[in-house]
């Protein structure tokens, strides 16, 4: 029998688009959720 892993939510590669449109957010605009201070 073959064995099929279908786990699609851990396995999935995050579209290059979706990459490009958030690369901003993880290196500019990043910040701490649970923080106090607001977001500039």
């Amino acid at each position: 029998m073959k064995v099929v892993y279908a786990d699609n939510n851990a396995t999935t590669k995050v579209a290059p688009e979706v990459v490009e449109a958030m690369l901003p957010y993880f290196t500019e605009y990043y910040g701490n959720p649970s923080s106090m201070h607001t977001f500039r």
